[in-house]
Order: C-alpha cells, then structure tokens, then sequence
C-alpha cells in the first residue's frame, strides 16, 4: 500500500513537473507572440506609404528590399511549421524575423522618405520671399500664403500614409498656387510673367527661358536658384 501511494506521488510530481514545463512553454510563446504582433504593427505605416507611392509610380517595386521580404516570408512560414509540433524549436527563428522585419522598415522608411521630398520639391509651389515682401500691400492675400504655407509644412513632414491625407496636401498646394497667381507679377514684360508662374506651378519648360527671362534673373540676382530637370 505504501509502495504505491509512494508509486502515486511520484507520479504526482512528475506531472507538475511536465506542468510547469508547459506552464513556463506557454509564458515563453506568449511573449514571442507579443513580439511578432509588435514587429508586424511596425509594418503597417511603411506598408501603407509603399502601396500610395506605388500607385503613383512614384518608386519602382525593383527599389524594394525584396531579399529581406523573401527571408522574412520564409522565415514565418518555418515557425509555422514547427509551431503543431515543437514550438519550443521556434526562439531562434523568431529573433530572426523580428531583426529582418526591422531591416525592411528601415529600408522602406527611406526609400519612402527620398521619394517623398523628391515629390515635394518637383510639385510643391515654390514661394519668393522677395516677391512676398513686395507684395506686403496686399496684405490679406501675403497672410493667406503663410498660413497654407505653415499648414503644408506639417502635413509635409512625412510622407502621406493614404490617399485622403495627399489629397489634402495637393489641395492646399493648388490653393497655394491660386493665392501666388492672384498677387501682382514681378515683371512688366509677359515672357517673364509666363516664366515665374510656370516654375509656381510645377516647372517651367525649356523654351520659355528667353532673353528676357535671363536677363531679369541676372538682374534680379536670382539665376542660381533655378534648376534643370528631367521630366519622367
């Protein structure tokens, strides 16, 4: 009678043991879980600036780090695997995950970000701080463009995550636009006129810097602060 309560006890405690194994598995797991569940958030911003800018053509899928999405992908797919039947196997695929998953948010982040201040500095209105003193007469008019210039400066700091939020942007920008076109030209002669709301508006082709339009950026010391570039 002894030898088997002695027999139960035993296996009493071997089963507590095997519990706490299992206890202490679980605690394990939960914690991986909750680092999985923080590295896929981290995605979900550098995931949704990808598909906008894609959609705009804005960055090639060549430009994307496919190598770490590759390793990542197959990466999840083997703690998958072992999850049914030996979860305590997936610590070292974990910490691999999570390490890729910030080499793609990484990279991602700035990929967008380049993109993105290429985009503004092609497309955002430009203003002349000397044109604006100018024009301190019309002082409702001035007043407007600083408050949209100082609302888009914000709104620029990052690149858009959705369609609604660049919408938003282009819309002031046009605004923008409208408010400049409104205020008095820098010159009397047309050429010149046609010239600085070209580059207001997005650029200025070639052809339309004539002599004119050279001799008053010389004359008006602005000559270096326009650049040529390539439409794509």
């Amino acid at each position: 009678m002894m030898t088997t309560q002695a027999g139960s006890v035993v296996a009493l405690l071997q089963r507590y043991a095997q519990f706490r194994k299992d206890l202490k598995l679980s605690e394990q797991l939960r914690s991986r879980a909750d680092e999985l569940k923080a590295a896929a958030e981290s995605l979900e911003a550098p995931a949704q600036r990808v598909a906008l800018q894609r959609e705009r053509e804005w960055i090639k899928q060549t430009k994307l780090p496919s190598a770490e999405i590759k390793k990542s992908q197959g990466l999840i797919e083997t703690i998958r695997a072992l999850l049914p039947s030996d979860p305590g196997k997936i610590d070292p695929h974990v910490n691999r995950l999570v390490k890729v998953t910030e080499a793609i948010v990484s990279k991602t982040d700035k990929l967008t970000a380049d993109s993105w201040a290429t985009v503004v500095k092609r497309r955002q209105p430009s203003v002349d701080e000397a044109e604006l003193k100018r024009c301190e007469q019309f002082n409702s008019e001035v007043a407007k463009v600083d408050e949209i210039r100082k609302m888009t400066r914000v709104s620029i700091a990052a690149a858009p995550l959705s369609r609604d939020s660049l919408y938003e942007i282009e819309k002031r920008w046009d605004r923008l636009r409208e408010l400049i076109g409104s205020l008095p030209k820098g010159s009397d002669n047309p050429d010149v006129n046609r010239f600085l709301d070209a580059v207001r508006n997005g650029g200025a082709s070639l052809e339309m810097l004539t002599d004119a339009v050279r001799q008053y950026l010389e004359e008006t010391g602005k000559s270096q602060a326009f650049r040529i570039y390539q439409q794509r």
